[in-house]
């Protein structure tokens, strides 16, 4: 198997050139990020690296998010520490990786980092960690997660992640989640009176969604 390096220089010397000179050729990010072949990934990264053009890590992660862990690691120990925490698309592709691995725990610290250095975070981000959190049944969690980002971004995630919240919360017995998941499908309005049968708010949401 070819290495890194000598990869590196099996490149079309045009291409390489090509790259350089318009600085960000986007046809090469693309077969970069596209992750088929990671080890051609890994070339175009160290391109990058030895002509110190704009292309970060965060690149190199999505482009490695199919593959096994220790290329992440690889990738990883590759970059500073600050690079990590200060690449707020590090961060989110970091996340990703966690929820894809349904490794909630480490994508929750991912996101820790992101909000304590007050970076932006995207839908595609939030949404799957949202619906991890609420598969697990940890409402509150999820639904604490879905606030902030709707309020903090001024994106809506979507009544559909509304509903795996307030399932979630039918399970637990999460009575103030229903409510906050109920307003959020209902367009605010207050959630009916149901009883004691919390099945009953889930399938008014779903025929609500449908209507």
């Amino acid at each position: 198997m070819f290495s890194r390096i000598r990869c590196a220089r099996a490149l079309p010397r045009s291409l390489v050139r090509s790259y350089s000179e318009k600085k960000f050729n986007q046809r090469l990010v693309d077969i970069m990020e596209n992750g088929q072949n990671w080890l051609l990934s890994w070339a175009i990264y160290d391109v990058h690296a030895s002509s110190k053009l704009p292309l970060g890590f965060d690149r190199l992660l999505k482009a490695l998010r199919y593959q096994r862990s220790p290329f992440i690691w690889k990738a990883l120990s590759d970059a500073s520490p600050r690079e990590v925490i200060e690449n707020p698309a590090a961060l989110c592709q970091l996340v990703s990786r966690a929820v894809a691995n349904n490794n909630l725990e480490l994508a929750l610290q991912y996101l820790h980092t992101l909000r304590s250095k007050k970076h932006p975070v995207n839908w595609e981000t939030v949404a799957p960690l949202v619906y991890l959190a609420a598969s697990r049944n940890e409402a509150r969690l999820a639904i604490d997660i879905a606030v902030w980002f709707e309020e903090h971004s001024g994106v809506k995630l979507g009544k559909r992640v509304w509903l795996e919240c307030l399932i979630a919360s039918a399970f637990i017995r999460y009575d103030e989640g229903l409510e906050t998941c109920w307003k959020r499908i209902a367009n605010g309005r207050e959630m009916p009176e149901f009883g004691s049968s919390r099945l009953e708010v889930v399938n008014a949401a779903k025929k609500l969604m449908a209507s």
